[in-house]
């Protein structure tokens, strides 16, 4: 159980928090550097078709509240337990007979390598906000993976879930 006593966990918002982790794939991971390389999806998978080679979502997971935490935090600071679900895509041409091992292991755009990259930017990372202050409750903490797969012959994809249990601000 948290204590909101503790530093961790300003009261913010998800929008907030959402950014924060689009923020951080970006600087952290440079394939993911730029607008139209890592963004905010409502699922896992873009609504629009992306012609890049490599992008990724950042798509919020559903939350639980605790009634306790509700009754210590009052009306003004509600603790969501929540997450995000990242999502790799890498294009790649694949009409050769070790199109998976390609896929799963090329130096540039292999999903192995992605999901390193990845793994290493959020795992145990405290998100900050503008001020500096943790707008999590706790460092982010990685949930699952989901195997690679293809979507079609030339796009690979895995998704990583992640916590990001925060206070909202509700004042």
């Amino acid at each position: 159980m948290t204590d909101f006593a503790t530093p961790h966990g300003c009261p913010t918002d998800h929008a907030t928090v959402l950014q924060a982790i689009v923020d951080r794939l970006r600087d952290q991971v440079s394939e993911l550097n730029g607008e139209n390389l890592c963004f905010l999806s409502m699922k896992p998978t873009p609504r629009t078709e992306v012609r890049q080679n490599i992008y990724a979502t950042v798509c919020p997971m559903g939350g639980m509240y605790d009634p306790e935490m509700f009754a210590g935090a009052g009306a003004a600071g509600i603790c969501e337990k929540t997450g995000v679900i990242v999502t790799v895509f890498s294009r790649m041409q694949l009409d050769r007979s070790d199109g998976d091992e390609l896929m799963l292991l090329h130096d540039a755009r292999g999903l192995l390598k992605l999901k390193k990259l990845i793994l290493k930017a959020l795992s145990d990372h405290d998100l900050l906000g503008a001020d500096g202050d943790p707008l999590l409750l706790e460092a982010m903490a990685p949930l699952s993976s989901g195997h690679p797969r293809d979507n079609n012959e030339s796009v690979g994809e895995f998704s990583l879930s992640f916590s990001t249990d925060f206070i909202w601000d509700l004042e």
